[in-house]
């Protein structure tokens, strides 16, 4: 071939090559999205769809013409390119014929998966819905006098349970919208399935229980068929009754936002159809279908659907006496055998301990939590009793111990233990030379600094009573814990720095030893050095006042109180060389009066005037060495300081300083980048917009 033509001639045919096959991939790809649409949108299988067969030959015949195609142009191709060429070539189109082999195969199974059998007249769809939407029998729930808790919960199904009970009297006034559906909503585990199957025994109406992953587990395309089966099951059965309701458990998986999906995606046509099917003409308003939706996500549940629902209803965990009442009927049901001394255990520590848990682990308060915390108890008893000795008849508070680490340990603690309590090396804090500010608070404090740098000489002037120790209080961020540092750098004394969250995030029944640990390595720090300094920040969470918290009486907040006081005065306290506790706190009204009295000093950390305010921002400054206009000083310094001036104390902290350096620099960084060439100083409107954002108001 070389020999018959020149080299332009062959560059045409190259040329034209390329054409045909570009033509021969678009010609390939067109079958491949055929094949492709009709495998992932078959349409629900019924009587009326179309013929598959049908639909299998025209795919075959178009098949066959594109295989005749690509075999003719590879049969003119076979003389016009060279043997390396044609060989990729080849195997591209090989490549090529196998994908749209499996297309049709994958479509042909389908299609076979869900032919009706040789002696069956009802399609695979059909019996999957009798499988799947049956009414269960309501005889084996709980009725709401069975019910432990869900008070609240009760209350805003009232009107709800009414419309039943008491049909006759929504009739002669006017038009009444039916309650067609309640959302139930709340974190996991808090009994929402329990309450719906609840309302079907209380309103003796048929329920037809369904988990949403039925809807998104079916055949693409089949899924809003299955809606459309539910409802008109659910409308037979309704006939047949007073009405009928539809419970769609996790039903966040189909009702997600419409805002978040493609609109033709299989979820959106699945919520399109429920909001078609429950507002459908086809629905009996004398036997109405009512939907009860549960979710532990209600943010994801799209606003049309949401809007159905006359009743959205928040599932809360049970509060304590309600928890403790279902342990006690747990615990009667499993018939394990728990002592006494275990019962007071879990009924008074354990359950007390949850009630302190924050808004984000409320699930962890669930009765699906506490089952397990029950179930895991009596595996441990079984495992702990089979290595002693007499192989003990009862479970005990050790069982539940270990029980609880292993439910609620890695979300609920953070084990503490003496490591945690190293003291912190002085030369890393400030001396009071350096503090800007604390003039008043360092004339407070200087009689008991004075006891600190001369503790060596107490024990000289006859009987004398120690001081205990300051409590430091005021507004966030004034510098609390920055002059607790310093006066134990000045004091040259070992300072061991704790939080109240050290001793709230232990495992429960364990704070009060780590607050014997704490003043055990306190002591042998003190032996050395003449003296020691406990800091405990945000102190008022471990000291927090019983009269203002009567339900925390028995909780592990006392249990801490009541050993912060005994190691506090304990004869194990060596008077020659003290331990000193500063406390500090941002809500001193909050603390036990108990606790405060022990506190020889109680000191305001107030912020600084204008003067120290200056001082404080002329220091930063220096030291952060922003680049800081000569203008932009000025004005931070004198205008934005004089405007502080008017606001309220918590807003002249140096840490709101310090929020309006760092946003001062950040709006420089970005709107430099805007700027043409960009400039190397920040300006005045840096500073008023970092004011504007973290003061929340401009400079007037």
């Amino acid at each position: 071939m070389g020999k018959l033509y020149d080299d332009s001639v062959i560059l045409k045919q190259k040329s034209m090559f390329v054409i045909i096959v570009f033509i021969c991939i678009i010609l390939s790809m067109g079958a491949g999205v055929c094949l492709h649409h009709f495998y992932s949108n078959p349409k629900p299988i019924d009587q009326e769809s179309l013929d598959k067969q049908e639909l299998l030959k025209i795919i075959d015949k178009q098949n066959e013409e594109l295989n005749r195609k690509i075999q003719l142009n590879d049969e003119r191709l076979r003389y016009q390119i060279d043997k390396q060429t044609q060989l990729e070539q080849m195997q591209q189109m090989q490549q090529m014929q196998q994908i749209q082999n499996k297309l049709e195969n994958a479509f042909k199974e389908e299609i076979k998966n869900n032919k009706s059998g040789p002696d069956s007249k009802e399609s695979k769809s059909t019996k999957e819905k009798e499988l799947l939407f049956k009414p269960s029998d309501s005889q084996k729930f709980l009725s709401f006098k069975q019910l432990i808790g869900f008070k609240d919960e009760l209350k805003a199904t009232e009107g709800f349970i009414d419309y039943f009970k008491n049909k006759d009297n929504y009739k002669g006034i006017g038009e009444v919208e039916a309650p067609l559906g309640i959302l139930m909503y709340g974190c996991p585990g808090t009994g929402k399935t329990t309450l719906a199957r609840a309302l079907a025994k209380e309103t003796d109406l048929p329920f037809f229980e369904v988990s949403s992953s039925s809807f998104s587990q079916a055949y693409k395309g089949m899924a809003p068929q299955m809606v459309r089966d539910l409802f008109e099951s659910a409308r037979k059965i309704a006939a047949q009754n007073k009405g009928a309701i539809i419970f769609l458990d996790e039903c966040e998986t189909i009702f997600t936002n419409l805002g978040d999906l493609r609109a033709e995606s299989e979820v959106a046509n699945v919520v399109n159809q429920f909001k078609t099917e429950m507002t459908s003409i086809n629905n009996n308003l004398e036997k109405p279908i009512f939907i009860i939706g549960a979710t532990n996500h209600i943010e994801k549940i799209d606003e049309a659907i949401k809007s159905r629902f006359p009743y959205n209803i928040e599932v809360k965990p049970g509060n304590k006496t309600e928890r403790e009442q279902f342990l006690e009927f747990m615990i009667d049901k499993r018939k394990n055998p728990y002592s006494e001394e275990a019962k007071k255990y879990l009924f008074e520590e354990i359950n007390e301990s949850l009630e302190t848990l924050p808004k984000k682990k409320e699930f962890l308060k669930a009765n699906r939590t506490l089952e397990n915390l029950l179930k895991t108890t009596a595996n441990i008893f079984a495992q702990n009793r089979g290595t002693d000795g007499n192989k003990r008849q009862e479970i005990n508070s050790e069982d539940l111990k270990q029980a609880y680490k292993i439910i609620f340990a890695q979300d609920t603690s953070k084990n503490v233990n003496k490591e945690d309590f190293l003291k912190t090396d002085l030369t890393k804090m400030p001396s009071f030379d350096k503090l800007i500010g604390f003039k008043d608070e360092r004339a407070a404090a200087d009689r008991f600094l004075t006891l600190l740098k001369n503790v060596k000489e107490i024990s000289n002037v006859g009987e004398f009573k120690i001081p205990t120790g300051i409590l430091l209080y005021g507004v966030p961020g004034t510098g609390k814990t920055t002059f607790a540092q310093a006066l134990a750098k000045e004091a040259n004394l070992p300072f061991f720095n704790t939080t109240a969250s050290q001793f709230s995030k232990g495992i429960v029944g364990e704070a009060p030893q780590l607050v014997r640990d704490l003043f055990i390595t306190a002591r042998q720090e003190a032996q050395k050095s003449g003296g020691a300094i406990i800091f405990i920040d945000e102190c008022e969470e471990v000291f927090k006042s019983l009269v203002n918290d009567q339900s925390r009486n028995t909780s592990e907040t006392v249990n801490i109180i009541n050993e912060f006081k005994v190691q506090m005065s304990s004869i194990d306290n060596d008077p020659k060389k003290p331990i000193f506790i500063i406390g500090a706190t941002n809500h001193i009204e909050k603390i036990d009066e108990a606790i405060k009295s022990r506190f020889t000093y109680k000191i305001e950390v107030k912020p600084g005037n204008l003067d120290e305010r200056k001082q404080f921002l002329e220091s930063m400054i220096k030291k952060r060495n922003n680049p800081y206009s000569e203008e932009a000083k000025e004005y931070l310094l004198n205008d934005v300081n004089q405007a502080l001036e008017k606001l309220p104390d918590y807003q002249k902290a140096n840490r709101i300083l310090t929020s309006i350096l760092d946003e001062s620099v950040n709006t420089f960084i970005l709107e430099r980048t805007k700027e043409t060439p960009p400039r190397d100083r920040i300006n005045i409107k840096d500073i008023k917009t970092a004011y504007r954002l973290r003061i929340n108001e401009n400079i007037s």
